[in-house]
């Protein structure tokens, strides 16, 4: 494999980087919402990035990209956690296996770059998207299900959130660097 190359399969040491929007994530006082990790309706994933293929700029750059604004959202941060954190909740929880993140690269349209087709970092697109798979039950009637809240619940807790202290610039990540200090 290119050195470029992105693979599909996530390394365990990779850090997973989640966009942090008001008022979706965070209350008015600023508390964090459980929905963080959260799939929304039917969804039994939500999508992440990879920040050993990207970098902080283009997180926070993409971040913008996917606001709501007519729905009055606004970038706050970035939540970063280790992808065997994710795979290790289960475990630590009573739901063996979970949760899953896989490396689901998206062309310029938007679109998933089906298997088989090299991935690169400098390819068009976001070649670092990727996707927290939920493999509980999916949730009924669009209300997620006790064990996928319970399981959402836990990779937030133990999640990093990194503020955006620069809300200003919607280009340049400026905020506390996009580092996990204490070995999981």
């Amino acid at each position: 494999m290119d050195e470029h190359e992105v693979p599909r399969v996530v390394d365990s040491q990779e850090i997973i980087v989640r966009t942090v929007k008001n008022p979706n994530h965070v209350d008015s006082k600023g508390k964090l919402r459980d929905n963080l990790f959260m799939p929304s309706g039917a969804h039994k994933e939500i999508s992440v990035l990879r920040l050993l293929y990207t970098t902080p700029d283009f997180c926070k750059k993409h971040s913008h990209k996917i606001l709501n604004q007519e729905r009055g959202e606004s970038f706050h941060g970035l939540g970063i956690i280790y992808a065997k954190t994710i795979r290790a909740i289960g475990e630590r929880i009573g739901i063996p296996d979970a949760a899953d993140v896989l490396g689901t690269p998206l062309d310029e349209n938007n679109e998933y770059i089906g298997e088989g087709i090299p991935v690169y970092v400098t390819d068009p697109g976001n070649p670092a998207h990727a996707d927290i798979i939920f493999t509980c039950p999916p949730p009924e009637s669009g209300v997620p299900s006790n064990p996928i809240k319970k399981v959402a619940k836990e990779i937030l807790r133990n999640s990093h959130i990194k503020v955006d202290r620069d809300v200003t610039n919607a280009e340049i990540w400026t905020s506390d660097e996009l580092v996990i200090q204490t070995e999981e």
